[in-house]
């Protein structure tokens, strides 16, 4: 996995992501359907995108969420659920209403990496320098499809959502463009670790399941006004006697993962409120915070920095 870790951290990183369903809701009533859904308003605009997440009814996490308007669309990309139970979940918000809810027959690729920049640019023009983080933008002339750039690793991150039927050629694109960067195909493991290092939420982690959005520390994620199921069991659960909270270790420690580039073992535990900050001792671990570690495409600036120079490139060490 080191050579997976390396690969994002330091270069460019491919990685099929089947683990993400994606549901388009078109109609008349679209928006109402999303509305009656997520515990965010719908503050953006016709090609941003908005992280949320879908709320059991008592208040734990069903998916992690990404909201994208698409014309008058939208896209919502879920992790979490498989499709079948995805669907079954957004559905009832779309009786009665003017609108269809539809799995997406679409496939994705992500880049990650403090170049998956200049890789993406070889393909679609230097313009993906200036795209803001959380937008997505056609990759015409390349695809019929459309890149979100997201992420959930601190490094830089395009998700490439194509129709099956250009895969072959557009992977074809990707994988030649990739390979002048000595990019390397991640797994989901790699991904999910890197999320733990730098702070993101992963639905997928032990320690998460069956948290409430407080416990969770989610609570940006939420608008407690929102008249949505499972926001009155997080209103009820807003002032939790734990927290999660991120540890970390020189030594193994239950459900502890090690990182290769920290030679550490980091994870997370719940932990007393009056406990939960950094440098707190707890035996076989002792709190800390995110980011664990410097995200290096926080201080690539594409105007002075390459792949070619890398080498010459004065970049801190991703170790504080």
């Amino acid at each position: 996995m080191r050579a997976e870790i390396e690969a994002i951290r330091f270069g460019v990183a491919l990685h099929r992501a089947d683990h993400v369903v994606g549901i388009r809701i078109s109609g008349p009533e679209a928006f109402e359907v999303v509305d009656a859904l997520s515990p965010r308003p719908l503050y953006i605009r016709d090609g941003q995108m908005l992280p949320a997440i879908v709320l059991n009814d008592d208040g734990t996490v069903f998916a992690d969420l990404m909201i994208c308007a698409d014309d008058l669309d939208w896209l919502l990309f879920l992790e979490g659920p498989s499709p079948s139970d995805a669907l079954a979940r957004l559905l009832p918000f779309a009786e009665g209403l003017d609108a269809t809810c539809a799995i997406e027959p679409h496939v994705m690729w992500q880049l990650h990496g403090p170049y998956a920049w200049e890789c993406l640019a070889d393909l679609i023009g230097p313009e993906v320098v200036g795209i803001p983080y959380l937008t997505h933008f056609l990759l015409d002339p390349l695809s019929r499809g459309i890149c979100f750039r997201s992420g959930k690793t601190g490094e830089f991150g395009y998700e490439l959502w194509v129709p099956p039927d250009e895969e072959d050629p557009v992977l074809k694109a990707l994988r030649g463009a990739a390979g002048r960067f000595d990019a390397v195909e991640v797994g989901l493991e790699a991904l999910d670790l890197c999320a733990l290092e730098t702070g993101f939420y992963s639905i997928r982690h032990p320690a998460v399941q069956g948290l409430s959005v407080p416990e969770l520390q989610l609570l940006w994620r939420v608008e407690l006004d929102r008249d949505v199921p499972g926001m009155e069991a997080v209103r009820a659960a807003r002032h939790p006697a734990q927290r999660l909270t991120w540890v970390r270790s020189e030594r193994p420690f239950p459900g502890g993962l090690r990182s290769p580039l920290l030679e550490a073992w980091i994870g997370l535990r719940l932990v007393d409120r009056e406990r939960a900050w950094p440098g707190v001792d707890l035996g076989d671990a002792v709190t800390t915070h995110p980011p664990l570690l410097w995200n290096r495409s926080l201080h690539i600036d594409a105007q002075k920095h390459s792949w070619a120079s890398r080498e010459l490139d004065d970049l801190p060490d991703v170790r504080p």
